[in-house]
C-alpha cells in the first residue's frame, strides 16, 4: 500500500476554494482582494519598494466570510478554513516578490453584529470580554515581513502543519490531591472539576510535551517538506461541558463561538509554519520558563512570583549556553495556577483546560522557547545576549488606545533611532489595569481573571533583540497628541 504523507491532506477537513481565475476574469469590474481571499491589512505601502520598508512590517490576513449566518437567531457565520488563509498568504507573496516572511502567528478578532451585517476591527488594540452571553471570534494569520535577502530568488511559499493532542481516557484515582475554593483536583498536570470526578472515567488530551514527542516521531519518518519558519501553540475551543464523547476537533476552523454561561474546554494546537522546499529534516524542541515562586502561600495570602523581567533574564542565560539549535519562536503563553497553603500547581503541560463564568482563575505569564535541530543545516550561533521591549499602544482615554497603525509607526520610529537587529517578535495580550498609567502592568507575572466581571485586554507588541540597548528620548519616537485624531480606526465589514 502506498504511504500517504500527512502533509497531503485527505483528512476530515475540506478546504473551501476561493474564486477561480476564470471566474475572476469574467468579473467586470474585477473583484476586490477581500472577495477573492478575505479581509487584510498591512503596514507595507504598495507604492514603496521593498528597500524602503520599515524595520518591522506585517500583514494580517483574515478568512473570507462564506455565510454571515444569523447571530440573533442562533445561526453561526461560517468562514474559510485556516489552510485557505495560507493559500491567500501565498497568493500575496507571489504578488510581492521582494518580501518574505520570518514569523507567523494566529490572531483573534471579536465579531460584532451591526445593522448592516457583521464587522471586526483589524486596527483596534483594545478588546472587551463580557462575563455572560455568547461571543463570536474569527481567527486569522499575522505575518511579520522583511526584505528578501536575494531579490532574484523565487517567491516564498508557505505550508502549515496543525497538530491536535490525542484524546485519551483515564480512570481517575479514588483519592486524588485536591485543593481550591471549588474543590478542584490536580491530576497529571490538569485541574479537574468535581463534576468530572463524578463521571469516574475521564476523557482528556495528551500533554503538550508528549504531543511534541509524538510529532517528532512522525517527523522522523515523514520530514516536513521544507524549512520550519516558526512554531506556536494556539488555544482553541474543544468542547462545551466536560464530556468530549465522540466529537472531533477541527484545527482548521476559524470561527470561535463561546457561550459564557457554559463550561468551555480548550486544547492547545501546535501550528508548525514552514517554507516549502527541500526538507531540512528538523526535529522540534520546546523549553518552557515559568515565573519562580518568591514567597510561598499561607493561610493569609497567596504565593508571590518573580517578575517578567527576571523570567526573560533566565531565558537569555539559557540561550547563551545552547549549541546546535535554531530558535524559531519565543511565545508568551499564560497558564492557570492554583496556590494554597502547602500546595502549588500549574497547568503548563496540560492541553485540557476549561473556563466557566463561575470560576475565578489565577494566571501565570510563562514563556515558551521553540527551537529546531536539523540533520542537514548548520545551526546558527545562539545570541550572547537577549533583551526585549514591549510596545504598549498609547493610552488615549479611560478605556481607549491608539490603533495598530499608530503603534507600528511609533515602533519603527524607535527602531530607526536605535538601529537594533531583531531576533524575534510576538503579539501578546495583557489584561487592562485601569489605575496603571499605560493601562497594563508590564512586569507583573500573575493576574486574576474574575469569573463574574468579564475583562478588558490590550494587544501589545513585544520585540526581542540579540543586543543590549539604551532607551532613546521618548520625544523622538512618541507621536504628537494631535496626530492621533487625524487617523480613524479601520474596520472590516462583512455584508
Amino acid at each position: 500500500m502506498e504511504k500517504k504523507s500527512f502533509y497531503e491532506g485527505g483528512g476530515e477537513t475540506s478546504i473551501t476554494a476561493p474564486l477561480l481565475p476564470e471566474h475572476v476574469a469574467q468579473r467586470d469590474p474585477p473583484p476586490s482582494y477581500s472577495e477573492v481571499m478575505g479581509e487584510y491589512q498591512t503596514s507595507v505601502a504598495a507604492q514603496h519598494p521593498p528597500q524602503d520598508m520599515p524595520a518591522l512590517a506585517y500583514i494580517d490576513i483574515m478568512p473570507r466570510c462564506i455565510n454571515p449566518g444569523n447571530i440573533p437567531g442562533g445561526i453561526s457565520p461560517t468562514f474559510d478554513t485556516f489552510s485557505t488563509i495560507i493559500y491567500g498568504a501565498n497568493s500575496w507573496l507571489m504578488n510581492n516578490k521582494g518580501l518574505c516572511v520570518w514569523k507567523c502567528e494566529t490572531i483573534q478578532r471579536k465579531i460584532k453584529k451591526e445593522a448592516y451585517g457583521l464587522s471586526y476591527s483589524l486596527e483596534s488594540m483594545f478588546d472587551h470580554q463580557p462575563a455572560f452571553g455568547t461571543d463570536y471570534h474569527v481567527l486569522g494569520l499575522r505575518m511579520w515581513l522583511t526584505k528578501k535577502p536575494d531579490p532574484k530568488s523565487p517567491p516564498q511559499q508557505l505550508g502549515i502543519l496543525n497538530v491536535v493532542p490525542d484524546k485519551e481516557s483515564i480512570r481517575l484515582p479514588a483519592n486524588p490531591v485536591g485543593f481550591g475554593p471549588y474543590g478542584f483536583f490536580q491530576y497529571r498536570g490538569m485541574f479537574i472539576h468535581p463534576m468530572q470526578m463524578a463521571m469516574g472515567l475521564h476523557f482528556t488530551f495528551a500533554g503538550l510535551k508528549e504531543t511534541i514527542e509524538k510529532l517528532n516521531q512522525m517527523l522522523e519518518q515523514d520530514p516536513i517538506p521544507g524549512t520550519i519558519l516558526n512554531v506556536e501553540t494556539a488555544a482553541i475551543k474543544a468542547f462545551e461541558t466536560f464530556n468530549v464523547g465522540n466529537n472531533t476537533i477541527d484545527p482548521e476552523d476559524t470561527l470561535v463561538r463561546i457561550n459564557k454561561e457554559k463550561f468551555t474546554r480548550y486544547t492547545q494546537v501546535i501550528r508548525v509554519y514552514y517554507v516549502q522546499g527541500k526538507s531540512a529534516q528538523e526535529q522540534i524542541g520546546m523549553q518552557e520558563f515559568l515565573p519562580e515562586m518568591t514567597e510561598a502561600p499561607d493561610m493569609m495570602k497567596r504565593a508571590k512570583f518573580s517578575n517578567t523581567t527576571e523570567t526573560l533574564t533566565r531565558i537569555a542565560t539559557w540561550l547563551k549556553h545552547q549549541q546546535g539549535l535554531r530558535v524559531v519562536n519565543i511565545q508568551q503563553f499564560d497558564v492557570r495556577s492554583e496556590t494554597f497553603p502547602g500546595m502549588f500547581g500549574t497547568s503548563s503541560n496540560s492541553t485540557d483546560n476549561f473556563e466557566s463564568c463561575w470560576d475565578d482563575r489565577r494566571m501565570l505569564k510563562t514563556f515558551r522557547v521553540f527551537f529546531t535541530r536539523s540533520k542537514v543545516m548548520p545551526a546558527p550561533v545562539s545570541p550572547p545576549f537577549l533583551t526585549s521591549r514591549i510596545f504598549v499602544p498609547f493610552r488615549t482615554g479611560h478605556r481607549s488606545f491608539e490603533t495598530m497603525t499608530q503603534t507600528m509607526n511609533r515602533i519603527n520610529a524607535w527602531m530607526k533611532l536605535t538601529g537594533l537587529p531583531i531576533f524575534s517578535v510576538e503579539t501578546t495580550r495583557l489584561p487592562y489595569v485601569a489605575h496603571e498609567y499605560q493601562g497594563v502592568s508590564l512586569d507583573r507575572s500573575d493576574y486574576l481573571l474574575s469569573s463574574r466581571s468579564g475583562g478588558y485586554w490590550v494587544n501589545c507588541i513585544r520585540v526581542y533583540f540579540p543586543n543590549f540597548f539604551q532607551e532613546p528620548d521618548p520625544i523622538y519616537f512618541s507621536m504628537p497628541q494631535d496626530w492621533r485624531s487625524q487617523t480613524e480606526s479601520v474596520s472590516c465589514s462583512i455584508l
